[in-house]
């Protein structure tokens, strides 16, 4: 495993490389979902907008900086908020079609 980005040394990361297009096939590939998808805006890790006919969805991909904990404490606090505030429309974690 690889030392943990310092951000008080280097605040700034750059984005993980990764076109709509790849975007397409991973939502594809791991999720069985044939969809539109459009880039939105973000700044450390690219994430997408999945429309398909099943529903609208987001695909995060975090940069490679963040540990496996640290992605996983996100999903645990997007999922506080979808069960303690149910007016608010959050996206919720949908697990991949195989395990990793």
């Amino acid at each position: 495993m690889s030392a943990p980005h310092d951000f008080f040394a280097a605040p700034e990361l750059a984005r993980p490389q990764v076109t709509v297009e790849q975007a397409r096939a991973v939502v594809l590939q791991e999720y069985g979902l044939a969809a539109d998808v459009l880039e939105l805006g973000s700044q450390q890790e690219r994430t997408f907008d999945i429309r398909a006919d099943s529903g609208r969805y987001v695909l995060k991909v975090a940069h490679p900086a963040f540990s496996d904990d640290e992605v996983a404490a996100q999903d645990a606090a997007i999922a506080h908020v979808a069960e303690r505030a149910s007016d608010v429309d959050v996206p919720r974690t949908v697990p991949r079609l195989t395990a990793a």
